[in-house]
């Protein structure tokens, strides 16, 4: 039956389903109140072409004024929604998986978690459930309940174990699930997806354990495990591990840090077992180590803040070689200069201190503390403290010119002793030592005047003998 459509002056209402036919009555009712003036148009829902809400009547219309059909209108309405109590209940499903990815020979397995809600009470349900392998395999399994009076049931099974004989996490791939409700409707209510592969993640950080499992091989076979990459083979690989009883196969692969990053494919071949289809073979990737930092600092005596760190690397063990730097932070802005940090062997730690200057701002402070090796690998780790500077020292007086200046008084000093000393020695000389300075300055004068005269009176000679020379010439 289609459903039900509400016209009134050229556009609809509302459509509804007759699944939802308990709220025609209310439909009626507003369409009384809002459009009891204009002409009522009804059509079947089926034959609406432009949408669930209408804005033109197009389609099979018949169109009758109100007062004709008050009454029939009534007695439809009336009519669908009893017959709407009969019909099924429409209801809501959800499919759980977990976990989404695991590895060959899980011996926890995959949980499938159906919930239904919105059927009716009481009543029976059949399930069919449906995993479908990466080699085309298909496992079943059918589940009956009945509905509690809440309307709600929850179903769970795990896969392999409750899939019967032959179901296994054997093969690398995707597995499909699907679940149908066969009673007393056919309707799909749940559908999802799983992985298995051959290690536990795909990805790996430097140092950490590559975890390979794989199972569906031969008891106690011969199995190789390789990893490549690029081509190249792993450091140590390929290898040879026997399957045990069971035809599960386990190895791993321990990285370092400096183990080349990129991506790899491990592959598994046993000696009497088929080959598998698809193959067991799967691609990881490794990136470089994200290091654990957990710095701290603390306040000592004379203004000294003491620094140290832990550094741990992916797998657990203590980051010994490498660069590990402090700097202080106060709202974004540096405090100081880089701090270096050494390892103690004895204490496991990354120390250093820094010396809190007069200058340094007070406040929260953070210290962000760097860890990297030359490899790629780092981390980063901060804490934070509040720090007050101490005061600044009173000015000193420059002790190079307080030297300066004794030095220059005393050498005025000492020049004015030994001038004082001078004049009190001439004051003390006999009379017949005194030296007439005026006398002496007479005579000098005399002498010098003397002395410039004779040279004149001989160039004068030397100029009157070379010009006779020459007339006699």
């Amino acid at each position: 039956m289609g459903d039900l459509a509400i016209v009134s002056g050229g556009s609809a209402a509302r459509s509804f389903s007759t699944y939802h036919s308990q709220w025609i009555l209310t439909v009626a009712v507003y369409s009384y109140t809002r459009f009891r003036r204009n002409p009522l148009r009804c059509f079947s829902r089926s034959n609406a072409v432009d949408g669930r809400f209408l804005s033109s009547s197009i389609g099979t219309v018949i169109e009758v004024s109100y007062r004709r059909v008050k009454a029939t209108l009534t007695v439809v309405l009336v009519v669908l929604s009893f017959v709407g109590q009969l019909l099924p209940v429409r209801a809501a499903s959800t499919l759980a998986i977990s976990p989404s990815r695991t590895q060959e020979a899980s011996s926890s397995g995959v949980t499938l978690v159906l919930t239904v809600k919105g059927v009716i009470g009481g009543q029976s349900y059949n399930d069919y459930w449906a995993v479908s392998d990466p080699s085309g395999k298909n496992f079943a399994i059918t589940t009956t309940i009945v509905a509690p009076p809440s309307g709600n049931y929850t179903i769970s099974k795990v896969y392999p174990r409750d899939f019967g004989v032959g179901a296994g996490l054997t093969y690398v791939g995707q597995y499909s699930v699907a679940i149908f409700q066969t009673a007393p409707t056919t309707s799909l209510v749940g559908a999802g997806q799983f992985g298995i592969g051959l290690t536990d993640k795909l990805f790996y950080q430097r140092t950490q354990a590559v975890s390979i499992k794989a199972a569906g091989y031969t008891a106690n076979d011969m199995v190789t495990v390789s990893i490549t990459k690029g081509g190249v083979a792993a450091p140590g690989f390929p290898i040879h591990v026997p399957a045990d009883g069971s035809g599960n196969v386990f190895a791993s692969w321990i990285t370092t840090v400096n183990t080349l990053t990129g991506n790899y494919t491990v592959s598994l071949t046993g000696t009497s077992t088929a080959p598998k289809t698809p193959p067991d073979s799967q691609w990881f990737i490794i990136i470089p180590a994200s290091l654990d930092l957990t710095p701290t600092a603390l306040a000592t005596s004379a203004n000294s803040l003491a620094i140290s760190t832990t550094v741990t690397q992916p797998d657990g063990t203590s980051f010994t070689r490498g660069d590990v730097t402090g700097q202080f932070y106060l709202s974004g802005m540096s405090v100081g200069t880089s701090i270096r940090l050494l390892y103690n062997q004895t204490q496991g730690k990354w120390m250093g201190s820094y010396q809190v200057q007069s200058s340094d701002p007070a406040g929260l402070w953070t210290l962000q503390v760097t860890a990297l090796d030359s490899y790629g690998n780092d981390g980063q780790g901060s804490t934070s403290l509040s720090v007050t500077p101490p005061p600044a020292p009173p000015p000193q007086q420059n002790q190079f010119t307080s030297l300066w200046f004794l030095a220059v008084i005393a050498v005025i000093g000492v020049g004015a002793l030994i001038g004082f000393r001078f004049l009190r020695r001439k004051k003390m000389l006999p009379p017949h030592l005194q030296v007439d300075s005026e006398a002496v300055n007479v005579e000098a004068e005399r002498l010098m005047h003397r002395d410039f005269f004779r040279s004149i009176r001989e160039q004068l000679a030397k100029k009157r003998d070379t010009g006779e020379g020459e007339k006699n010439g």
